[in-house]
């Protein structure tokens, strides 16, 4: 507990120290929320709210101050004087405001944050990748003249599990993705889960065959077994017949194979699951630069989950 709580100290520190950038902001434009003073100050903390429960609305939100810059403190707010917000439990604010009385913090404002910076290829890394999408579309189209010297696009492909029907384990949805993506030579392959879904009647029953081509008896197979035999299977294919793929796997809270249940998730064990060099085994949720295109994925719906606590 000590642990998540310094992490989460951390993080409100690390905030302040972008906001100040951004803005050029003296050290003495920030100061504690919680104490009284007359004067304006910018707080940086955490949206809270005063009750573990019920939705967060506009009279039970509360701003949690790190232990530099307000000794972990919570201080209520007051928005009454800004136009518009949107705020959920959870998000890290910058704030400019008063604490005249020593009871709330009164917002004036609500200071925007840096976007995250843009991905950046270096020049040999770029010129690599565009000397071998030249090629293959060159291979492909030998017969036209390419009018541009154009590199042709990514080709990548994105997919969420479950990947086979409630009513069996053939996973034919997965294999007839994973075919498409060998045909059209794909760049990169997504895939998030959940691939072996805790929440399938036949997994939860265990009353299920395994294919013929496993050599693990079945009164001894393992979860991890099973995965091995419906997944990874024909993820090998694939990565055998196209070696250039990239394949990324996201695991679910629902995948019966991951130790990590709740979101965030640590990822997978790639050589637990004999998953191919090819496949980059990642957390839940995670930042992936493809080339210079930044990619956030979570196989949770968070925004939905966000959206359901939000007070705007």
């Amino acid at each position: 507990l000590s642990e998540a709580s310094e992490i989460l100290d951390d993080r409100i520190d690390e905030f302040l120290s972008l906001v100040q950038s951004h803005h050029d902001l003296p050290d003495s434009a920030f100061g504690n929320a919680a104490s009284q003073s007359t004067s304006e100050i910018v707080a940086v903390g955490r949206i809270a709210s005063d009750s573990s429960e019920g939705k967060l609305n506009a009279a039970s939100l509360v701003l949690e101050t790190s232990r530099r810059t307000g000794a972990g403190l919570r201080v209520p707010l007051h928005v009454d004087a800004i136009p518009s917000y949107d705020l959920f439990p959870g998000r890290v604010v910058a704030l400019r405001g008063t604490n005249a009385s020593g009871d709330y913090f009164a917002v004036n404002e609500i200071l925007s944050l840096p976007l995250l910076p843009p991905a950046a290829s270096t020049p040999a890394d770029l010129d690599t990748h565009n000397a071998r999408l030249r090629s293959a579309g060159d291979s492909a189209d030998n017969e036209t003249e390419r009018e541009s010297p154009l590199t042709p696009p990514l080709n990548v492909f994105v997919a969420s599990g479950p990947y086979t029907p409630d009513t069996d384990l053939s996973f034919s949805a997965l294999h007839a993705l994973l075919a498409q993506a060998l045909e059209t030579s794909a760049d990169a392959l997504i895939l998030t889960g959940p691939f072996l879904d805790t929440e399938h009647p036949l997994l939860a029953s265990g009353d299920f065959d395994l294919p013929a081509t496993s050599v693990i008896p079945p009164d001894r197979a393992t979860l991890h077994d099973v995965f091995r035999a419906l997944i990874s299977a024909p993820i090998n294919d694939l990565a055998r017949q196209l070696p250039s793929i990239t394949i990324i796997i996201v695991p679910s809270v629902r995948d019966a194979v991951a130790r990590h249940v709740s979101w965030p998730q640590e990822k997978l064990n790639r050589r637990e699951l004999d998953l191919p060099k090819q496949c980059a085994v990642v957390t839940n949720p995670v930042t992936l630069s493809l080339n210079e295109l930044v990619v956030g994925i979570s196989s949770q719906d968070v925004l939905a989950q966000m959206r359901q606590q939000e007070c705007v």
